[in-house]
Parts: C-alpha cells; sequence; structure tokens
C-alpha cells in the first residue's frame, strides 16, 4: 500500500511562492496586454483595439472586466466597411470566448435584432457564461416574445446572481412589462424596486411612465419630480430622459403653466435636448409672424467658478425680431446672471423655421 508524502513546511512554501510568482507575472502580462489596448485607442485604431481586448480575455481570468471595454468598440465599429468580415473572424477564431459572445448578442439586442440577440446569447450561455446581465438580456427577448414565464425564471436567476442589485433589476423587469403593454404586472414590479431602495430615481421614473401611459397626468408628474429629487447632479443623460417623458403629457397637466416653469428651472441647469426646447415652445405657443427669422446670439455672462473667466453660449433662436430672439434666450438662462449677460454677437441665418417662436438649440457653452 502506497503512502502519501506529505511536503513538507519547506516544500508547499516554495510551491506557494511559485504560485504567486505565476499570479504576479500574469497580473503584469494583463496590465501590458490592456496598456497596448489603451494605445490602440488613442491611436482611433479600434480593430487591433478589439482583437487586442478579445486576445487578453482569451487568456485571463479578468474577462468580466473588460465587458464594458468590448461593448464601446462594437459601437464605434460597427459603421465601419469591413466591420461585417472582422466580425465573422473573431466570431470563428472565439468561437468559445463566452464573454465575446455576451457582447455580441447584447450589442444586437440593443439594436433590437432579437433573432441574433438570442443566437449569441445561448452561445456564451452554453460557453459558460452565468451571471445577472446575460439573464436579463435574455429575460427581455423573452418578454418581448410573450412568454412571461419564461422570463420571470430568467430574472429570479439574475436576482440569485446579484442579491445586491434587487432595485435594478426589478426596474428592469418593470419597464420591460410597460414597454410591452403588461401595465398592472409592471406597476406590481415597480413597487417592488421602490420598496427595495426608496433613494434611487429609476423605479419612480417608470412609474411616472406608467401614469402617463394611463393618461393620468398629475400622477404621472408626481412620480417624475420623485425621480428628478433622486437623480445625481452628473446623471446628465438620465435626468434629460426624465423630462422628455414627463413633458409629453405635460399639455394634459391642469397645472401647465407650473409645467412650464418646472421645465424651464432645468433646462436653465444645463438638462436640455432639441426636443426638450421644442417642446417648451409648444407650450408656450407664441406664433411666429411670416418676416420672423432664424437669429443667431452669441451671449456671455461671468463665470461663478472662475474668477475673470466667461462662460459663453451660442443660442439659435426662431423670432419675431432681435430684440425677442434675446429675450428668449435670456430666459433659459438662471436669473441671477441676467444683470451680467453681454451680448457679444448677432447674426441671421435665413428666415424662422419653426411653427412658434422661442430656443431651437444651444451650440456652445464653454469658458473664456
Amino acid at each position: 500500500m502506497s503512502v502519501k508524502k506529505i511536503p513538507s513546511p519547506l516544500a508547499s512554501l516554495a510551491i506557494s511562492k511559485k504560485l504567486s510568482d505565476n499570479m504576479h507575472q500574469k497580473s503584469k502580462d494583463f496590465a501590458t496586454g490592456y496598456n497596448a489596448y489603451r494605445q490602440a485607442l488613442d491611436d482611433k485604431n479600434h480593430t487591433l483595439a478589439l482583437r487586442l481586448l478579445l486576445s487578453i480575455a482569451s487568456l485571463y481570468q479578468e474577462e468580466q472586466t473588460l465587458i464594458a471595454d468590448i461593448r464601446h468598440l462594437l459601437w464605434e465599429l460597427e459603421d465601419i466597411e469591413q466591420f461585417k468580415v472582422l466580425k465573422e473572424e473573431l466570431d470563428t477564431q472565439y468561437e468559445n470566448l463566452g464573454v465575446w459572445l455576451f457582447c455580441l448578442g447584447e450589442h444586437a439586442l440593443l439594436k433590437n435584432d432579437n433573432v441574433q440577440a438570442t443566437y449569441y446569447l445561448n452561445r456564451a450561455l452554453a460557453a459558460g457564461e452565468y451571471h445577472a446581465d446575460l439573464f436579463i438580456c435574455l429575460a427581455t427577448i423573452d418578454v418581448a416574445s410573450k412568454n412571461l414565464k419564461q422570463a420571470e425564471e430568467r430574472l429570479m436567476t439574475a436576482l440569485e446572481l446579484a442579491a445586491d442589485r434587487v432595485c435594478e433589476i426589478y426596474s428592469t423587469w418593470g419597464k420591460l412589462l410597460l414597454e410591452h403593454d403588461f401595465d398592472e404586472q409592471a406597476q406590481d414590479k415597480l413597487r417592488i424596486a421602490i420598496v427595495s431602495q426608496p433613494d434611487h430615481f429609476y423605479p419612480y421614473a417608470c412609474l411616472g411612465c406608467y401614469y402617463a401611459k394611463q393618461n393620468q397626468a398629475a400622477h404621472a408628474r408626481h412620480y417624475f419630480e420623485l425621480a428628478l429629487q433622486r437623480t445625481a447632479h452628473d446623471h446628465l443623460s438620465y435626468t434629460v430622459w426624465i423630462l422628455e417623458e414627463w413633458i409629453k403629457i405635460a399639455n394634459q397637466d391642469i397645472e401647465s403653466m407650473a409645467c412650464m416653469e418646472f421645465l424651464l428651472r432645468y433646462i436653465r441647469q444645463g438638462y436640455y435636448s432639441l426636443f426638450l426646447l421644442e417642446q417648451l415652445r409648444q407650450l408656450k405657443a407664441l406664433q411666429i409672424a411670416p418676416w420672423a427669422k432664424r437669429y443667431v446670439l452669441k451671449v456671455a455672462h461671468p463665470s461663478s467658478h472662475e474668477q475673470g473667466h466667461l462662460v459663453v453660449y451660442e443660442f439659435i433662436v426662431d423670432a419675431n425680431d432681435e430684440l425677442s430672439a434675446y429675450d428668449f434666450a435670456q430666459h433659459t438662462l438662471p436669473s441671477d446672471v441676467y444683470d451680467s449677460l453681454l451680448l457679444l454677437d448677432t447674426r441671421i441665418e435665413g428666415k424662422a423655421q419653426s411653427t412658434y417662436a422661442g430656443v431651437v438649440d444651444i451650440r456652445q457653452n464653454r469658458t473664456l
């Protein structure tokens, strides 16, 4: 009978040191490869950057940390002519690389190509990918296919895999149900999300969308306001999205003037889009005359953050005359800068193109 030899303490120490050295070397190799990827990105060589990323992902265990990078590159590359050929080549080379297959599936899903998304996501699952985002993507396709039972199973799996993301997952669940007209089930999921994390803006915003869909403008405004109270100052895109959803039903609100002032308050803080500016013009409903023109006004005021500097804006305004154009521009800025506002330049870019008078776009916001 053979007796298993027990390594001496010194031998165990040597093995441990060798493993540690190997891990340290792998970490250095990963860093070297990632730095090469960043250099390719800086050089705008997105094809090389993607090749390097996938090579790194195939060799090291840190592949999950690379998902955001691969997502970014897929959007950068999809418009180039050779992308289809490149994708087919990489699909063959990395046919069992789960993180690559997942990113392809997620990308297809975001482009509303559920057939391609299903193909790649199922391949990712078969290749060993097993994380919450994968199951959320699959559940998204299930809800679109009206397969609510399978969607629920997938999302419950996502909750098991990401117990710290209860609010996010239930909010996503509710939003999916709402988008596909399962409104009452959607409301239930969103309320669970709110209970799980009362200080998160997203479920309130989605409940605002629910009430907007029910044509209950006052309730919608209530939840949109609660969402806006909870958004961080740096959440520009989310804040603009909430405002855009809210403004769609503002004209049904009995307090439409209050709605307009509320919207203006956010625009003055820098939260605006072309859609919001158009909606603001419609809310004001100031008709323009046949002789109205499109004015470009360059205005400035002293910076409150950098002494001796000016904050410069360029407003595009449809108005009957220059004085009205300046007035529209002025009133989309905070009231505390009115007295110090400087008109640097005015020019006309042809006839007015909007039905209603007001600010059409804000092209610049820089400091001099």
